[in-house]
Order: structure tokens, then sequence, then C-alpha cells
């Protein structure tokens, strides 16, 4: 029987040298793009698990006029090549690490993530262009996909812990012999 397409992505992204790159390419962006981004220190709306239409109204007016035009810039942009590095990284490593097949189907919640994301980072950006006048309901649905996204990178990331453990007791436990 032959591969799904889904399968077959599953396994190109799991290949080493796929995870290899994806994870190299995640790596610079979490700590070496993002912490060096123009944002006069203030900490962005996607950075934060959790706000509300006062702090949106804070963080863009403390970000000004510059910190605003390249935040708006970087979330249209290099804010929305993240997801699909980051989530191509964890859709393959979960799915590498899987302890068996029935496992697999978790590598779903990296695609979600990176849609969430995607998501979070368009009304972002559409906050920045309505900016002052952001109506509360949009920064409402605006927080709640930030921490949507946020529960469910510490969900994926606790299910790769979780693997990594399953994958280190079996090459700890004694081997038991046939008699």
């Amino acid at each position: 029987m032959s591969d799904s397409a889904l399968e077959t992505i599953c396994k190109k992204l799991s290949s080493t040298k796929v995870l290899v790159v994806t994870g190299i390419l995640s790596a610079a962006m979490m700590f070496l793009v993002f912490p060096n981004l123009p944002y006069n220190g203030v900490k962005t709306l996607d950075a934060r698990f959790s706000y509300d239409a006062i702090t949106v109204m804070q963080v863009l007016d403390g970000l000004g006029a510059d910190g605003r035009e390249f935040y708006k810039w970087g979330s249209s942009f290099i804010d929305m090549a993240y997801p699909f590095i980051y989530g191509s990284f964890f859709v393959g490593l979960i799915y590498r690490l899987s302890p068996n097949e029935k496992f697999r189907i978790l590598a779903i919640i990296p695609v979600i993530t990176a849609m969430l994301d995607f998501t979070e980072n368009s009304m972002i950006t559409a906050m920045i262009y309505n900016f002052p006048n952001i109506p509360e309901k949009q920064a409402s649905i605006t927080a709640t996909l930030s921490t949507a996204k946020w529960s469910s990178v510490f969900l994926f990331e606790a299910i790769v812990v979780l693997f990594i453990a399953v994958q280190l007791f079996r090459k700890l436990k004694p081997q038991e012999t046939a008699s």
C-alpha cells in the first residue's frame, strides 16, 4: 500500500537533513533575528501569552511610529516565515520521535499552532493599521489567538520531551533475553 500525501510529507520532514536545516533556521530566528528587531525594548504582542485591549494600546503606543511600521512589516513578512519553519521542524521531530505509529497523529499539533500563529500575525498587522482606533473585540480575538498559540506550543514541546524520555527509557531499559 502506498503512503498518503500527508504521510509522505511527514516522512520528508522527519529526515535528518530536513530536521537539521529547519532546526537551525528555527533557532537562528528565535535567538538571533527576533531578539535583535528594533522594537525599542517593548515586548511585542505575539511574544506575550495573554494581554487585553489596554495592553495592546500601551504596546503599540510604546513602539512609536517607526516601531509600529517595523512591527507591521515584521508581522507581515519575517513572522510569517517563522511558523512555517518551526512548524515543519516540530512536525518532523514529533513524527520521528513517535514511540509508535498511533502517536504520529500528534504531529498535527504544530500545524495547528502554525495556523494560529499566521492568523495572530494577520490580526496584529490589522491592529497596527487601525492604530489608535482598535476595536476592543479585535484586541480580544487577537489575544485569544496568542493564548491558543502559546498553549499549543507548550503542548507540542511537552510531547517532544515525553517522546524523548520514552526513547531514552527504551535505550536504558535492560533487554530481556529469551530463556
